[in-house]
């Protein structure tokens, strides 16, 4: 093996071919990590907009049973109580729609993974 390189730009070289292959991977690390996070995200904000619905479901069947009590059978009671089932419907629709999306998150990297074995693989193949 002879190329008429000496041992250190040899070693130079190496080092540098290290450093771009530390940085691509560190690259696709970072755009992996940008798409799970804006998933998670999106998520989340279904759950909050499932939990803020769950709390006016629970404010408006209280406020339901109180004008049943006081009206002890007008329309406005029933009323109140169709509006908080609805809304109790609603809330638990988005918050399982957010926690199903949050399942099917990511967080595993499998580019990432491939490049470092494949480094890896690349390194004990150079050592050889």
């Amino acid at each position: 093996m002879s190329d008429g390189l000496t041992f250190g730009a040899r070693l130079s070289a190496l080092s540098n071919d290290l450093g771009l292959l530390v940085s691509g991977t560190a690259a696709i690390a970072r755009a992996e990590a940008s798409a799970s996070t804006k998933e998670g995200v999106a998520a989340g904000g279904l759950i909050a907009a499932g939990a803020f619905l769950g709390c006016l479901a629970s404010l408006t069947l209280v406020a339901g049973v109180v004008l049943a009590i006081v009206a002890l059978g007008l329309p406005a009671w029933a009323a109140a109580l169709g509006v908080g089932l609805l809304l109790a419907i609603g809330g638990w629709l988005l918050a399982r729609s957010g926690v199903e999306k949050l399942r099917h998150v990511s967080f595993t990297f499998p580019e990432t993974r491939g490049s470092i074995e494949e480094s890896l693989q690349w390194l004990k193949e150079l050592g050889r």
